[in-house]
């Protein structure tokens, strides 16, 4: 499949679709920093991750990310919603492994399909106060 593709063109989605293998440590950092990027748009919006051909993650990789997940938080001041579409158990298992190293829950769901994914992260911006500014809605 080759390296990990981001696609912000549905803006306030970020869609993010994994490789089929392990990421180095330094291909890691730079997939966290990618992502830690989007936070400093100062805008409201959700990761929708499609991890379905990805290998479980290491134990390592898994508390890099948590770390960053609460770092990102902490400086945006909120949580971003984050859809993850899975193919299996195993898959499901390691979001909450990932879940449990979090110090505050993070809005975080589970799916087998992209589009169940993507209705539940614009659900986060029904009520007026969640929305997205106007300019940035599709």
């Amino acid at each position: 499949m080759g390296s990990t593709q981001f696609d912000d063109s549905q803006w306030p989605v970020v869609r993010v679709t994994t490789p089929d293998y392990i990421l180095d440590d330094a291909e890691f950092l730079e997939y966290l920093d990618r992502l830690s990027g989007y936070h400093e748009r100062g805008e409201l919006f959700g990761f929708l991750f499609d991890v379905r051909s990805s290998p479980p993650m290491p134990a390592k990789q898994r508390r890099l990310i948590a770390e960053r997940m609460e770092r990102d938080a902490a400086r945006a001041g909120r949580r971003c919603p984050c859809a993850l579409v899975v193919s299996n158990a195993l898959q499901r298992g390691v979001v909450k492994v990932v879940m449990w190293l979090l110090h505050e829950p993070h809005p975080v769901s589970v799916f087998s399909s992209i589009c169940a994914g993507e209705a539940w992260l614009r659900s986060h911006w029904s009520s007026p106060s969640q929305r997205p500014p106007k300019s940035m809605r599709p």
